[in-house]
């Protein structure tokens, strides 16, 4: 086979159950040349059986971690630099794709040589693969920008930055993404500290003084289950410390306007707090006093307020931490 054009990497740890259909969605893609990178990171289920089974198919390799790397974006970096193609399809092992995912995709990236990536509409789907309407941006729902990602569109990278991807990961889904493979190692690859959101930090470096296409058709279905390190994260506050960090790499890169700076630094407070008043903070303890710290390198005033809110509601989590269940 010469060099292919894309290189599908299929990350997996423990995601045997959605393994067939998800490869079975991989090599069903039609009128593109391109390679499959089966990786597992050291499953505990039976994923390896599974992953064997595809692995002598054409243009497939499969990598076995023996130990677990413990982060996602560590095996996305290993997939790169070991991808052929000039495009890099991150599919991740739980999510599924329609057949022309590639050929869509790699049509917007051939048409706009200056664009770093290309994404589509994720659909979500449960464990069932029971459909639930697209993902959506939900810092935006009942703004003006609400309606934007139903029609297709190209834009500047520092722009969308500046506009929409420093607010919330506006690229929700990985396994929606086509991006060109130098590009991603020129940004210095995605950064294996990150748990949760090493994919909205890749993003925004990929995309500096860069652009993207995107298109509305909605090409890609991420998983949405128990099992999953957003669900599994979502009360513990490393989304929301993460955050912080992530918006803080963004504005080394982008100018962001002060009003921006405040308005997100507020939606991280608020969340942070919405979730100890509501009892279902699982964090440590100690993480209240990471997140002021973060919250007053970004914006000093937003940190005096919470400062203030913070016993308030501390008080509220141990009271509903106290009530008998009814």
């Amino acid at each position: 086979m010469s060099r292919p054009s894309i290189s599908v990497v299929v990350p997996n740890y423990n995601h045997a159950r959605y393994l067939p259909a998800r490869l079975d969605s991989v090599y069903a893609q039609r009128d593109v040349d391109f390679e499959v990178l089966l990786l597992d990171d050291a499953s505990t289920d039976h994923s390896l059986e599974v992953l064997r089974r595809y692995a002598d198919r054409p243009h497939t390799r499969l990598l076995v971690n023996q130990t677990n790397s413990g982060s996602p974006f560590a095996q996305w970096n290993r997939g790169v630099e070991l991808a052929r193609g000039q495009y890099v399809w991150l599919a991740e092992s739980d999510d599924l794709a329609s057949a022309d995912l590639l050929r869509r995709l790699a049509d917007l990236l051939d048409r706009h040589p200056e664009a770093a990536l290309a994404y589509c509409r994720s659909i979500k789907i449960d464990a069932e693969d029971r459909a639930d309407g697209p993902i959506e941006n939900d810092v935006f729902r009942g703004t003006d920008c609400a309606q934007r990602w139903d029609h297709d569109f190209s834009s500047d990278g520092d722009e969308e930055i500046g506009r929409y991807l420093y607010f919330q990961n506006t690229i929700p889904s990985a396994s929606a993404v086509l991006f060109r493979r130098d590009r991603y190692r020129a940004a210095g690859g995605a950064d294996p500290g990150y748990r949760i959101a090493g994919d909205w930090l890749q993003w925004i470096r990929i995309l500096a003084g860069q652009r993207l296409c995107y298109t509305s058709e909605p090409l890609s279905q991420s998983r949405m289950h128990v099992q999953s390190q957003r669900s599994s994260t979502a009360y513990s506050g490393r989304r929301e410390l993460e955050s912080l960090s992530v918006q803080s790499a963004a504005r080394r890169l982008v100018d962001i306007p002060p009003a921006a700076v405040r308005a997100a630094a507020a939606q991280q407070a608020t969340t942070w707090l919405q979730n100890v008043r509501s009892g279902r903070y699982s964090g440590a303890a100690g993480d209240h006093l990471r997140f002021w710290r973060r919250l007053r390198q970004t914006h000093s005033g937003v940190a005096a307020r919470f400062a203030l809110h913070l016993p308030y509601a501390l008080a509220a989590w141990r009271a509903k931490r106290w009530l008998p269940s009814r």
